[in-house]
């Protein structure tokens, strides 16, 4: 399950004309429709794959509100699923170095989009910004120590 895919089906002309892009990407109201969406695929995901050595992997970007609806508590048919100890969350953090280069892809292919889904990316600004909010939620949660959210989101600030 992807961020882009679970999108894609919202972003239609007509839904579009009502809830158009906002300046940090995605209007609030898709948002929150297509991380609905997501919990209930992945109910039927579930129901439809009882096979208990069966796995499912998110794109679950959570900063942003984009799909944070899986972590936050509802009371629906996949919340046990969600809160079990079977489900884990990672966050991968970037190197320095490979940030860096995502950060130069991300403005290179915002200010020439090769094609329509790299048109919808969100802006530069918008990745910094991620990177900012991820480092102060891991701080918040005691993933990492005493980091100044303005420096560098990276391996080396221990997230």
């Amino acid at each position: 399950m992807r961020w882009d895919t679970g999108l894609a089906a919202f972003q239609i002309e007509d839904i579009l004309a009502r809830y158009p892009d906002v300046s940090d990407g995605t209007h609030p109201l898709i948002r929150k429709a297509a991380g609905l969406w997501g919990r209930r695929a992945l109910a039927r995901w579930l129901a439809e794959n009882t096979d208990p050595s069966g796995m499912i992997v998110g794109e679950v970007p959570i900063i942003g509100n984009r799909f944070s609806e899986f972590i936050q508590t509802q009371p629906d048919q996949i919340e046990p699923a969600l809160a079990s100890e079977e489900t884990t969350f990672i966050y991968p953090v970037p190197t320095k170095g490979l940030r860096a280069n995502l950060e130069a892809i991300r403005r290179s292919t915002f200010a020439n989009p090769r094609h329509p889904d790299e048109a919808r990316d969100a802006p530069p600004s918008t990745m910094e910004l991620t990177w900012r909010q991820t480092c102060a939620k891991a701080a918040e949660l005691g993933l990492v120590s005493e980091v100044d959210i303005h420096s560098p989101y990276e391996e080396a600030n221990g997230g």
